[in-house]
């Protein structure tokens, strides 16, 4: 199969077309490309219009039924430890 330049998109997999950032507004504006945001590129995507608003639902169905404290703790004391030890730290007592 071969793609064309022309058939090349963006796809954001959340958000609303004026959430957009800057970057992706340059993309859309100077590089020609279409950006799909949100619920049009997942209805894109898939074929079903309301397809973005189900995985919304399911992702957050999914969350309440997730405890992530102990995760959490453990990637803040993973990353207290990595800037402790890098030059990061340093750096900050030497400008105490």
């Amino acid at each position: 199969m071969s793609i064309a330049y022309g058939d090349l998109v963006v796809g954001v997999l959340r958000g609303t077309e004026d959430e957009l950032s800057n970057h992706y507004k340059r993309v859309k504006e100077k590089c020609y490309y279409p950006v799909y945001v949100g619920q049009e590129f997942w209805h894109r995507l898939t074929g079903s219009p309301t397809f973005y608003f189900e995985l919304i639902k399911a992702i957050a169905e999914v969350a309440l039924e997730i405890d992530g404290t102990d995760l959490l703790e453990t990637v803040i004391n993973r990353l207290a430890k990595e800037i402790e030890a890098s030059d990061i730290a340093r750096l900050g007592k030497m400008n105490a």
